[in-house]
């Protein structure tokens, strides 16, 4: 399961908040490709921050878990 909690209450998504909010799932997705590229099974998770640094969220990726 992957979960992904964006807060965007701040001045990075002030203007264009979608363009903030595909910069960090892109990021984020490159990160993940990298920790994939081993084979080994997942279970990670973190903090995501915006253009200026700021915390604004959190994700987890848990593939342990079966799928229904």
């Amino acid at each position: 399961m992957f979960r992904l909690n964006i807060q965007t209450g701040n001045a990075a998504f002030a203007g264009d908040p979608g363009a903030e909010v595909a910069r960090i799932i892109r990021e984020l997705a490159g990160h993940i490709a990298s920790l994939s590229g081993d084979g080994n099974e997942i279970d990670d998770g973190g903090n995501v921050f915006d253009r200026n640094g700021n915390r604004v969220g959190t994700w987890s990726l848990d593939t342990s878990e079966e799928t229904p």
